[in-house]
């Protein structure tokens, strides 16, 4: 067993810090990681008894997950799917300088055909978060970046070159 977090860290550029969602791993963002690894150096985490960190001993609670995401990855912008995305938003609420991007603004990407969370929920999420853009996905799911990957990259890549501009 291990308390340590295991992050891929690929690509060259600006950090980006990618968080996967309930029983699955840094791997689900593969068709995202090849299209953002010439822009941005890629921090993808595999959260505590996931992946690659399934012996880890962090316990997989929301405190104790974002705390040792932070002290795991530079800091950068992070970017979650599902139980990343919250994890995402906790850190961003309590640590708004180790994930500057979400501390200020925030985009909110929702497939329109997911029955998992529904889009109008994720819409209304949005709209009481501070400075949030709401984005649909078409034709998209739950899961928008393994089925849209060239869209969710165009608008994650356009969210984050905004806040460097």
């Amino acid at each position: 067993m291990s308390a340590t977090l295991h992050v891929d860290v690929v690509g060259k550029g600006p950090p980006l810090v990618l968080l996967h969602g309930w029983a699955m791993h840094g791997g689900v963002f593969a068709p995202l990681v090849a299209r953002l690894r010439d822009a941005y150096t890629l921090h993808v985490v595999d959260l505590p008894g996931h992946g690659r960190s399934r012996d880890c001993t962090v316990p997989l609670a929301l405190e104790a997950c974002v705390e040792a995401i932070a002290h795991s990855v530079p800091r950068a912008p992070w970017c979650g799917w599902s139980l990343g995305g919250l994890l995402a938003l906790h850190a961003a609420a309590t640590r708004p300088d180790a994930v500057p991007a979400l501390a200020v603004p925030s985009t909110w990407l929702a497939g329109r055909r997911d029955r998992l969370v529904d889009p109008r929920a994720m819409r209304d999420a949005a709209a009481m978060a501070p400075n949030a853009m709401f984005q649909v996905v078409e034709h998209a799911g739950h899961a928008p970046f393994l089925t849209h990957a060239d869209e969710v990259a165009m608008r994650v890549d356009g969210f984050l070159q905004g806040l460097s501009s």
